[in-house]
């Protein structure tokens, strides 16, 4: 049974069960070409809250060539890439490195066991550098703007930090405590702060133009979360649910599962790679509960590198390390091939084109599913996802290099 308890402040309400009703097969009309996003932001890993690796431009034609590249100098591996219109943050295990849109350094920083989230609006990077500590960081230099509490414990890892409207949403997932006598993880948070106008701080530099918050306990450490417009949904064993910005519940549906990844369109259908009656599938769910795709996947795929990449056009990709394959709005598997290499990741442009960085290549794959190479980095392996800008611009790391691209022989 999954259980969910409100908190405001340091004050605990009361252990609800979450009320929920059985999960159920339907079919539905495929939905209109989803709009693009801005042109401008790639804000945090795999896109956006939704985290459905939408790309926010199309893909010009032809070869591309390098445009710059800059060394890394970092003894870790890079993770993921972050922009908005005219700054570069390259995210590693412990730190992080601010470019500006040549690739001159322009800042750098420390991060603790979670996400980040770049929010271009008042040119901001949302830094979890403790369990109980967010930072707020000028996208201009890396200077420290403020400092935030969040209430999480020590054991605590942040897969998912966003900003919607003037809300701040921190899910919050506890890990295992290693010590003489080890802790099993027992829950997981979804907290939100409301930010007032314009951010105020104190002597300290703490945020106090916070007007109000809360937390939202669940009785799960595996839960998944994603945001899309004034909604977080999320997925735990055997319940997955949807709740408003403020933690109030607004559906909930239940069926034996666990779930894996999980991504979510505009409309807010969760797509999701799960674990149930031992085998490895692809549900896709609605807001009522009406699952329209349930789809068992070959063993051969393995594991996936991301969770799925859902298109414009609502069609889904699955990348693991070794293969890629589309599947229709109905669930049908309309093409699969092998990747040339180990994939680090992927994204889907605004013209339905599968941006894939495999070993030392770049490519790309569109609805026909033929590879077209679009670059390679000979002796180098391409680490992160490719993000694809407004000007016509590809980035993408490799250990030791941050690349850019452009269209051009």
């Amino acid at each position: 049974m999954v259980v969910i308890e409100h908190q405001e402040g340091l004050y605990r309400g009361e252990k609800k069960p979450l009320a929920t009703v059985p999960l159920q097969d339907a079919s539905r009309t495929a939905p209109p070409r989803a709009a693009a996003v801005s042109a401008q932001v790639y804000p945090m890993h795999f896109a956006n809250p939704g985290l459905n690796s939408r790309l926010p431009a199309t893909l010009p034609q032809g070869p591309w060539r390098i445009r710059w590249q800059k060394p890394l100098g970092q003894h870790e591996s890079p993770l993921s890439i972050l922009r908005s219109a005219d700054r570069i943050v390259v995210r590693f295990a412990t730190s992080w490195l601010l470019f500006d849109n040549e690739g001159k350094a322009a800042g750098r920083g420390s991060v603790g066991p979670g996400a980040i989230y770049l929010d271009a609006s008042p040119g901001l990077l949302y830094v979890p550098v403790q369990a109980d500590i967010l930072e707020g960081r000028r996208l201009a230099d890396a200077s420290l703007m403020f400092q935030t509490s969040i209430s999480h414990g020590s054991t605590f890892v942040f897969p998912l930090i966003a900003r919607s409207g003037n809300r701040m949403v921190v899910v919050g997932t506890e890990i295992e405590r290693f010590s003489h006598t080890p802790r099993p993880a027992t829950e997981s948070t979804i907290e939100f702060k409301e930010f007032g106008k314009p951010f105020a701080v104190d002597e300290m530099g703490m945020l106090n133009s916070v007007t109000r918050g809360g937390t939202l306990r669940v009785n799960s450490p595996a839960l998944l979360a994603a945001v899309q417009g004034d909604a977080i949904r999320f997925a735990v064993p055997n319940a997955l649910a949807s709740i408003s910005t403020d933690l109030e519940v607004r559906s909930a549906c239940a069926a034996k599962f666990t779930p894996k990844l999980m991504s979510v369109d505009e409309a807010g259908s969760q797509y999701l790679i799960v674990e149930s009656g031992g085998r490895t599938s692809l549900w896709a769910v609605a807001p009522d509960c009406k699952r329209f795709i349930n789809l068992v996947l070959d063993p051969r795929y393995g594991s996936l590198v991301a969770p799925p990449v859902i298109g414009y056009d609502h069609r889904i990709y699955l990348v693991s390390s070794s293969y890629a394959l589309a599947v229709s709005p109905e669930g049908k598997v309309l093409w699969e091939r092998e990747t040339l290499a180990t994939a680090a990741g992927a994204g889907i442009s605004v013209d339905d084109k599968l941006l894939v960085s495999a070993g030392d290549t770049l490519a790309v794959l569109p609805d026909t599913g033929d590879l077209q190479i679009l670059a390679r980095f000979s002796g180098d392996r391409l680490l992160t996802y490719p993000v694809l800008t407004a000007h016509n611009q590809i980035l993408v790391a490799s250990k030791q290099n941050l690349y850019c691209l452009e269209p051009g022989m």
